[in-house]
């Protein structure tokens, strides 16, 4: 009677519990199976019940995450939220234990702030907990948040009670740091690491060198930092001094530049030598987000040759109408310059950049600074890659490509053709023999379908253009159809027929059996043998099996019969036949070996 009564309580305390919980890769009960990713063992399957994603139970056990909680008991066992859980005598946090003081009372700490980090934080009334860690024996209360940071999975907070402030870092194991002899009056987090109050500058909840009241953060991400006592860098643990002449006055103002009240500095190291005036330095459209090389004074313009270190003056530029252009490239009303260098020959007003340091005005086209003789600015484009062109030429590093050019060959043909494609040198050699053609926008069509009619004249431009042209009324609907002699070719040859009608059908699209059955007959492979078996839809009492048979033999891979071919299976077919040769009227033919 008691086991009963047992039962039934049970029963019930997982019946109010249950969440249902169906989520693919969580916990699910499928043909008494429990899975979390894969089979669990272990489990009752016929008391179990999913809280959450994460936390489940069944008479004897709970669970995180598939994994038994030890010591956990089953009957009293509930959730709290997504994170926490609870029984009668313990809390859990992801699983793991929290060692409270008072279970009956332990809360969630609500603490508003548009984040969840401070989820986390939980108190049962005498001590505070992050997580399962207890850091703080401080009344709820009296505890205030400062501040916090999240860097990717690492955290960091800052924060504070009524009585002192912490720092808390979580990498590889949690703990928090209590900071000595801080103003709470006046204490500010910073970012990620640094705080401060009016006396002193903490670095990971530790008290630095550093004067609270002038303390500056100059480029954290480098680690530079400035007080009253100077400029410092941040190096292999430890805040080292720069020679900085007039550290007062010392900012940062973008891109690398620093400047002083009567230095300019790239990257914390002073410039020698003839520099802009600090006092008036500026940079040249920056707020329209140009390159961070063309500076100016109250005096000159200036470009900064990042690789040798120096600024070179432009001389006669004029200020009010200077622009920079792109990294080498500047303009003004008069002039267009090349790395600080006036550009003779450019036209400022129709100046335009195209791409890979080519640029054209109304009458020329020029790579880098340098005149491309001849070359049509009018129809000068980009055609691919790094491949330009224009009405008469194509273009490569601003040299003409000629015919004999290997490169001209790798960019002349096919857009979307990758160069790194198994068929890349297959279409450019059948493309160059005018054997096969793209579409506008020097596309090849990947996945268009292709005809009876360009199958026909693909074969015949391949493998038998040296056998003379056979026209006539082969087929009735090829009668002045554009593939007529190609098709009456290939029939007079044996390779292709017509249907029960007699018509070609030249417009119709190509199924694979019918591919199939040119590509056997043309190498005359071995179509006899049935020792493989074929898919259902490949039966091999069907006309074309024995075809279709003959292709995998010579390791060739097989669609379906009835599969509309596109150009990029038959691109495939003709790429496999590189490994066969033709045989007509006892002559061999190999493959793409006759050029037009």
């Amino acid at each position: 009677m008691f086991c009963c009564f047992f039962s039934v309580v049970i029963l019930l305390s997982f019946v109010h519990q249950k969440t249902n919980a169906t989520v693919p890769d969580f916990y699910q009960n499928k043909n008494d199976r429990i899975y979390w990713g894969g089979v669990l063992t272990n489990i009752d399957a016929h008391s179990f019940n999913a809280l959450s994603e994460n936390y489940a139970v069944d008479s004897d056990n709970a669970y995180y995450m598939g994994s038994i909680i030890d010591e956990s008991h089953s009957p009293s066992f509930e959730l709290i939220n997504q994170y926490y859980a609870k029984d009668k005598d313990t809390v859990y946090v992801f699983g793991r234990k929290i060692d409270v003081i008072d279970v009956d009372n332990f809360e969630i700490l609500k603490i508003s702030n548009k984040t969840h980090f401070y989820d986390f934080f939980s108190s049962d009334g005498s001590s505070i907990y992050y997580c399962d860690l207890k850091f703080s024996n401080k009344l709820p209360e009296d505890f205030l948040f400062m501040d916090f940071h999240i860097l990717e999975k690492n955290e960091r907070v800052l924060f504070n009670d009524k009585m002192c402030s912490y720092f808390y870092i979580s990498q590889i194991n949690e703990y928090f740091i209590e900071i000595d002899g801080v103003d709470l009056s006046s204490f500010n987090v910073l970012n990620l690491f640094f705080s401060k109050d009016n006396n002193n500058v903490y670095y990971k909840g530790n008290q630095t060198q550093f004067d609270g009241k002038t303390f500056e953060i100059i480029d954290n991400y480098l680690g530079y930092y400035k007080d009253q006592n100077g400029v410092f860098l941040f190096d292999d643990g430890n805040f080292k001094r720069l020679n900085i002449e007039y550290s007062n006055s010392f900012k940062d103002i973008g891109c690398n530049f620093q400047i002083d009240e009567n230095n300019v500095y790239y990257k914390f190291s002073k410039i020698n030598g003839k520099a802009p005036m600090s006092e008036s330095l500026e940079f040249v459209n920056l707020d329209n987000g140009s390159y961070c090389v063309y500076l100016y004074d109250s005096e000159s313009v200036y470009f900064w040759d990042m690789d040798e270190g120096y600024f070179i003056v432009i001389d006669g530029a004029d200020k009010k109408s200077f622009r920079s252009i792109s990294a080498t490239l500047s303009k003004d009303d008069n002039n267009v310059y090349f790395n600080g260098q006036v550009f003779f020959g450019a036209r400022p007003e129709s100046l335009k950049v195209i791409a890979f340091n080519y640029l054209k005005d109304d009458r020329n086209v020029f790579y880098k600074d340098k005149l491309i003789h001849d070359a049509d600015p009018v129809s000068f484009k980009r055609a691919y890659m790094d491949v330009f062109q224009d009405k008469n030429h194509f273009y490569r590093n601003g040299e003409v490509l000629t015919s004999d050019n290997p490169i001209f060959m790798k960019y002349k043909y096919f857009s979307d053709v990758s160069f790194n494609s198994e068929y890349h040198h297959l279409l450019q050699t059948l493309a160059n023999m005018n054997i096969v053609r793209g579409y506008p926008g020097r596309k090849f069509g990947w996945r268009k379908k292709i005809t009876r009619a360009e199958v026909a004249k693909i074969i015949y431009l391949t493998w038998f253009s040296n056998i003379e042209f056979q026209n006539g009324k082969c087929f009735s609907d090829v009668v002045n159809h554009w593939s007529e002699e190609y098709v009456c070719s290939l029939q007079k040859i044996g390779l292709v027929s017509g249907n029960i009608n007699g018509y070609f059908e030249p417009e119709r699209k190509i199924t694979f059996s019918e591919a199939s059955k040119i590509f056997v007959e043309m190498f005359a492979l071995e179509k006899e043998s049935l020792r493989i078996k074929l898919q259902t839809d490949n039966d091999n009492s069907n006309w074309y099996g024995k075809y279709l048979n003959a292709l995998q033999e010579n390791g060739i891979e097989v669609m379906k019969p009835y599969k509309i071919m596109t150009r990029n299976n038959f691109i495939y077919l003709m790429d496999q036949a590189k490994n066969f040769s033709v045989i007509h009227d006892d002559v061999i033919y190999s493959p793409y070996s006759v050029e037009k």
